[in-house]
């Protein structure tokens, strides 16, 4: 395993934080300044974060955690990331997610417990818990699984991306109210088919 404490934010320079199938636990605020990986391999290993912003100039931040689980609080808090991609866990829990360019989640499961906007694409796939609004410049797109509606009673997904790069949904379920609100096109399956929604608009 590995675990980082600090006193106050640590400043990551470059490059990335791996291990072989280890967890991987950073308890304080990383800073970054240059593209970062932070990587437990293809085994069971969980990555643990804190707060994540960079620097300055916003760079990549990309996670991976093969079987294992991504926990991680704020991504963008002050300064943002450029893309932000998680490439594999099996369950992925964030809070806050602020990017100027891609936000990118593959996982079995995925809560979103905080609102995500981007200047770019949501791209989601896996099972996903979705507990506030969704912003995404041009387009949010879940390729793969269920949105289930677990929050604040009405979730807005606004798209401002043209044609292909609207809003497309699987399948949506949960007791409260959904608004798709796209300037691009709108694809979905099956809305309400498990849990009828409140309300749907779109």
């Amino acid at each position: 395993n590995i675990d980082f404490q600090s006193v106050g934010p640590t400043l990551v320079q470059s490059g990335s934080i791996t291990s072989a199938g280890g967890n991987i636990n950073i308890t304080e605020a990383l800073q970054i300044n240059a593209p970062f990986t932070v990587s437990t391999g293809a085994g069971a290993g969980n990555i643990s974060l804190s707060t994540i912003d960079t620097a300055g100039t916003p760079v990549a931040l990309t996670l991976e955690a093969g079987t294992g689980d991504i926990t991680i609080g704020n991504v963008g808090a002050s300064i943002t990331p450029s893309t932000f991609t998680i490439s594999s866990a099996n369950n992925v829990t964030t809070q806050q997610i602020f990017t100027t360019d891609t936000i990118s989640i593959t996982a079995n499961n995925i809560n979103l417990n905080g609102p995500v906007s981007t200047l770019n694409n949501v791209l989601l796939a896996g099972n996903t818990n979705l507990t506030s609004d969704v912003t995404a410049d041009l387009g949010f797109q879940q390729t793969t699984g269920n949105i289930q509606l677990a929050g604040i009673g009405n979730t807005t997904i606004t798209s401002n991306g043209a044609g292909s790069e609207g809003i497309v949904l699987q399948n949506v379920d949960g007791n409260e109210s959904l608004t798709l609100l796209s300037t691009g096109g709108l694809t979905f399956g099956n809305v309400g088919a498990t849990t009828a929604l409140a309300q749907f608009n779109a």
